[in-house]
């Protein structure tokens, strides 16, 4: 249930610029786009803060790769928990784009899935991580966003 328009596959690491290069020099995605969110989100523990670098690139154009580097300073572990003990990307969550956040809010909610991460931000992008680990062996990440803020992370 919920996989359709599957746009994301992300990576978690040690080192965002090492990943980056990699990503550019061995896997031809070019161009990314270089964020450093610090943001308050939901947890099912109460409000908590995250810190992160974060890259997204476009192999094309229906499909991007995120790469995050959890910062010290976030009371967040959903990301830094995945990280190997080097500096290698490692595979952390799926993302797909939803266009009616209610609908699909309420069918992660009556599948009894638990959200770890929520997020609303108000220029117009929502996103939540569901657990998915029990069953996929990953997060998967739910996004809507407005179409401006859709064409600012380069999404066609």
């Amino acid at each position: 249930m919920l996989l359709t328009d599957c746009f994301q596959t992300a990576y978690v690491t040690r080192d965002l610029d090492r990943t980056v290069e990699l990503m550019k020099t061995r896997y031809g995605i070019e161009d990314f786009l270089l964020i450093d969110p610090e943001i308050d989100v939901l947890t099912p523990e109460g409000m908590r803060h995250s810190r992160c670098r974060a890259a997204m690139g476009w192999a094309d154009d229906k499909h991007m790769f995120e790469i995050i580097q959890p910062l010290p300073g976030a009371t967040v572990d959903i990301y830094s928990e995945y990280l190997p003990d080097d500096d290698s990307p490692r595979f952390h969550h799926i993302a797909v784009r939803t266009f009616d956040w209610e609908q699909t809010h309420r069918q992660v909610r009556a599948e009894g899935w638990s959200i770890a991460v929520e997020h609303h931000m108000p220029e117009g992008l929502n996103f939540m991580y569901v657990d998915c680990r029990a069953t996929l062996g990953h997060y998967v990440e739910y996004i809507w966003a407005t179409p401006e803020m859709w064409a600012f992370t380069g999404g066609k």
